[in-house]
């Protein structure tokens, strides 16, 4: 329940449409479509855009006697170095990332999604070539989307920034520093 002086503000978004669309199958009668939007319109500034991380659990980077992975920053379109700014400056005001002298670093990446947005990435291919992976027994895709039977709707959430939602354990952070034309 809301109280009376918590009523959520209309949240604009001119791409709401745009980044909303995929909520629903494309079957989705659009009488379904509509209430989801009026939902967001009505009720979207009570979704906080600060990710949340839950220290259930560390990630862990071993990486063994392995030197440090140093990669060349790449070449940068002019017209894309003020989204890579932006998007480094966001993450600095909310305090997700920090300065960094590591040995480590990787080459970030813009990601154009669906909707024309881009998305800052980090390519940690290098790394990921030197972590020592536990040998577990997974299921098989095929098996597991079994399971699913005759579901006929399936409900997804798109978690802002999903991947800083996932504390790593503090000796291994140097392992997940970036170089960018900033320093």
């Amino acid at each position: 329940f809301l109280r009376k002086n918590d009523r959520p503000q209309a949240y604009h978004n001119k791409n709401m449409a745009t980044n909303s669309r995929h909520l629903l199958h494309d079957n989705s009668p659009d009488v379904d479509y509509a209430d989801v939007l009026i939902m967001l319109a009505n009720f979207g500034a009570l979704f906080d855009k600060r990710p949340v991380c839950k220290r259930l659990m560390e990630h862990t980077f071993k990486t063994g006697d392995s030197a440090p992975i140093r990669c060349r920053l790449r070449p940068i379109d002019a017209h894309k170095r003020p989204i890579i700014y932006s998007c480094i400056e966001d993450l600095l005001q909310q305090n997700l990332i920090q300065p960094s002298f590591s040995q480590w670093f990787c080459a970030p990446v813009l990601v154009a999604k669906k909707s024309g947005v881009y998305q800052l990435a980090m390519d940690h291919r290098p790394l990921n070539a030197k972590i020592q992976v536990p040998v577990n027994p997974m299921p098989r895709t095929d098996w597991v989307l079994a399971e699913f039977g005759r579901t006929q709707w399936f409900t997804s959430f798109n978690l802002s920034q999903g991947f800083l939602r996932i504390p790593v354990r503090h000796e291994d952070i140097p392992k997940t520093a970036f170089i960018c034309q900033q320093g």
